[in-house]
């Protein structure tokens, strides 16, 4: 009598291809994970530029005036007016602390604007100033309030002009303390 072979698998080939894609789930996961903090920080620019924007919108229906340090309304307030009702856009996706809701039910805040910092020389400061009268427009104006979130050495940021990097610690400390015009 001649036995007729089984079609299936045996232990073995299922073992070595439980191994296999064993292998290969944990070489694609630290991709997926770079990719993720990549995208996160790509999402974090991209708040930090809205934001920056809505500081030109504010100004704009102000006389052109940036807010003030002892303005009553705080600046995050006065500035989500200007973003269309997505305060989304004031948590960086990166800071699991803000993302969840507070007891108001609105997300907490992730970035600060240039006057969060007391600087050396009031030159420097843009607390109540016209947009106008600054004449550098690679100052940072808005930034993550939390450096290190993306990266160990840099924060991002967006300048006067709207146009939104990461900077190293070193940069932002220089470009904070940098005069006004």
């Amino acid at each position: 009598m001649r036995q007729i072979p089984r079609a299936g698998f045996t232990l073995i080939e299922l073992l070595v291809s439980i191994a296999i894609i064993g292998l290969l789930v944990g070489l694609m996961l630290p991709a997926l994970s770079r990719a993720r903090a990549t995208a996160m920080s790509a999402l974090c620019l991209s708040n930090t530029r809205q934001i920056a924007e809505a500081f030109h919108l504010l100004a704009d229906a102000h006389g052109g005036r940036l807010p003030g340090i002892d303005d009553e309304e705080a600046w995050d307030v006065r500035v989500q007016s200007y973003m269309n009702g997505e305060e989304d856009v004031l948590v960086c996706p990166a800071d699991e602390d803000s993302v969840t809701a507070t007891a108001d039910g609105f997300p907490g805040l992730s970035y600060g604007w240039r006057e969060w910092f007391e600087v050396e020389d009031d030159a420097a400061s843009l607390s109540g100033r016209l947009f106008s009268e600054a004449t550098r427009t690679d100052l940072i104006l808005v930034f993550e309030d939390l450096a290190g979130r993306h990266s160990d050495n840099s924060i991002n940021a967006a300048t006067l002009d709207a146009s939104a990097r990461s900077y190293t610690l070193d940069e932002f400390e220089r470009n904070i303390q940098m005069p006004v015009h």
